[in-house]
């Protein structure tokens, strides 16, 4: 510690700082000087708030050494979180690739099949599966529910249309043995009517009970060519699904194969009262089947869309059409059912809103007077409101029942 000798002014340096007043020799004056304890308690306060001071250095240097590592751990974490969700999404990506790449494949190997073949008029024979028992008994009717091509393996493009479909059974309770009843083939509505839809739902639809309670059976079946559930697939998947869609004529083939189950497994079905009917979607279908089944002995339509050149027709327009789709136009003049209305062969019943904002009511009024210029048996039954659907609920569904039990009598 640096001190001034009070007389000759000169600093020297006293090496150690007594804790009590102690004398020191000047080396220049020579003279004695007494260091005071007040100074040295001083000098001895500055050293202990030194030492303080280093400690609390030290303090911070360690805790931000702690929270560096921390920061990194955190990074680290981070990173592995991240990379292992970029995997994960790799993986999903390559699956959803193998996936669309597959389904490519078949959609060029059912495109190099000829166009007559997948759209000829007979459906190949096929095994027809067998009802082993009731899965379900309800209120008014016992369910019975059964899958083609259960004995088949793998799926192949080569499979046969509705080779692969399901068929539920409505059979209504307390029917004798040896009772005839009419039958009903509904098929699913809500289509696009360029894909297919499942048959899954093992409940009764506004649709369905209406034809049971009034005594008739009901087969309810799918339609080839459904679009898979995750709207990545949809897209892709659009031109595979709706090959077998039109390789199943637009369901006809799925509807002949559920009707020959019906037959062959319940014999209290009328052969002479086969019924066919659908909303939307399924009304056009049930036009369709009605054309190319003779089976058949009443259509019932309600709402459908008889033109489907007119319900496509800004579709038909878009580029990339007839490449992603090479069978569409040529289906849709095949088995749109104003170009068939030569083929029909049974009484039709088609129920329509007027202010139906789905369907025009005005293709169908121009649809039955094309029916009536042919020569064909054909009742149109009009509702002023009630839109696409409530209608058919409220009054065309009586008014069909109606007709049909005409039928019966």
């Amino acid at each position: 510690m640096n001190f001034r000798c009070p007389h000759c002014q000169n600093e020297f340096i006293v090496a150690e700082i007594p804790p009590q007043p102690t004398e020191f020799q000047c080396p220049n004056c020579k003279l004695s000087v007494t260091v005071a304890a007040p100074f040295a308690q001083d000098v001895a306060m500055a050293s202990d708030a030194s030492q303080t001071s280093s400690t609390h250095l030290k303090v911070v240097a360690v805790l931000g050494a702690m929270a560096f590592l921390g920061l990194m751990i955190l990074l680290i974490f981070a990173g592995s979180i991240f990379w292992i969700r970029s995997l994960a999404q790799d993986v999903g990506n390559t699956q959803l690739a193998q996936g669309v790449a597959g389904q490519q494949k078949e959609n060029d190997q059912q495109n190099n099949q000829p166009f007559a073949e997948k759209l000829a008029e007979n459906y190949a024979p096929f095994p027809i599966p067998k009802v082993k028992k009731q899965i379900a008994s309800f209120e008014l009717a016992k369910l019975y529910v059964a899958k083609y091509g259960t004995h088949l393996k793998t799926y192949s493009s080569k499979d046969p249309p509705a080779c692969r479909m399901r068929v539920e059974m409505y059979l209504p309770n307390d029917i004798a043995a040896d009772a005839k009843i009419p039958c009903v083939l509904i098929a699913p509505a809500g289509s696009n009517l360029l894909t297919g839809l499942e048959c899954d739902d093992l409940t009764y639809t506004d649709e369905i009970l209406p034809f049971i309670k009034s005594g008739m059976a009901v087969v309810h079946y799918s339609i080839d060519g459904p679009l898979p559930d995750d709207e990545r697939l949809a897209e892709k998947f659009l031109p595979g699904s709706f090959h077998k869609f039109a390789s199943a004529h637009g369901g006809v083939v799925n509807g002949q194969r559920a009707l020959d189950f019906a037959l062959e497994n319940f014999n209290q079905i009328d052969r002479d009262k086969i019924y066919c009917a659908g909303h939307s979607s399924a009304g056009t279908l049930s036009l369709q089947l009605a054309s190319a089944d003779s089976r058949i002995s009443r259509c019932i339509a309600f709402a459908p869309a008889p033109s489907l050149k007119k319900r496509f027709r800004d579709f038909m327009g878009q580029p990339g059409v007839d490449e992603a789709l090479p069978m569409f136009k040529q289906y849709v003049g095949k088995w749109s059912p104003d170009n068939r209305a030569n083929k029909f062969h049974c009484p039709i019943f088609i129920f329509h809103a007027r202010d139906d904002s789905n369907t025009p009511w005005r293709d169908t009024k121009k649809f039955c007077d094309q029916l009536v210029a042919a020569g064909k048996s054909v009742k149109l039954v009009s509702a002023d409101r009630g839109g696409h659907y409530q209608s058919m609920i409220d009054e065309g569904i009586p008014a069909a029942v109606r007709w049909l039990k005409s039928d019966a009598e």
